[in-house]
């Protein structure tokens, strides 16, 4: 079984009735073992849905708000949680500059605001080496409730459309800003269905360039 990729041609757009494939959390699974991952990273963790199923040495998340109700140190022999804000946590060098470089797999679904997604990008890829892979929850949304900036907003619009209670936010603006600034990256996407995804971007951090050049937008 095989989970759905999208091609999307970059001078046309659309947007699906849905999406399907696998959930996105048995698709990050399986690019954990598919890579032998050896360090992941989660921003956003939640309820560790996604982590318990990662298969690593080591398993690092940062979420300032944890409520986990599943074991998240399944498959791994090590697992470090933070309760705190990407932001901080990123900026903490204590933490952060003996993982530099070893970061093989990263899952980003903080924050669903296009600027705080950026910059939890740019301080990943910071983290990474030439083989790393990086994943971004929520980048293609199907339809404009669910786009909006607050989760409340988005609950009120698409209260009568067929996905209440989804808010991807506008994190799908990074689509856009990586293919003009960073095309040395490749992009992928990767169908995931609803409720609880709207599909996953891959990138591939095949060359590594410096971020700061996109920290102005």
């Amino acid at each position: 079984m095989k989970s759905e990729t999208l091609v999307l041609d970059q001078e046309q757009s659309f947007i699906p009735s849905n999406h399907t494939g696998w959930n996105y959390a048995l698709v990050l699974a399986a690019l954990s073992i598919k890579r032998t991952c050896r360090t992941y990273l989660e921003v956003g963790v939640h309820t560790g849905a996604s982590m318990t199923r990662i298969s690593t040495d080591v398993a690092i998340g940062v979420d300032p708000g944890f409520a986990l109700n599943i074991d998240v140190t399944q498959g791994k022999k090590a697992v470090h949680l933070y309760r705190t804000t990407s932001d901080d946590f990123f900026s903490n060098q204590q933490i952060c500059d003996p993982i530099r470089g070893k970061v093989d797999l990263a899952f980003l679904d903080g924050l669903h605001v296009f600027e705080f997604l950026l910059r939890d990008f740019y301080n990943t890829e910071r983290l990474c080496n030439s083989r790393s892979l990086i994943a971004l929850h929520d980048c293609l949304p199907l339809n404009e409730a669910m786009i909006q900036r607050t989760n409340a907003l988005a609950v009120e619009q698409g209260m009568n459309t067929p996905f209440p209670f989804v808010w991807t936010g506008d994190v799908w603006k990074i689509i856009p800003i990586l293919r003009r600034y960073r095309p040395d990256l490749r992009l992928v996407f990767v169908e995931t269905p609803p409720p609880l995804a709207s599909c996953l971007l891959l990138i591939w951090v095949t060359l590594l360039m410096c971020s700061a050049k996109i920290i102005s937008i």
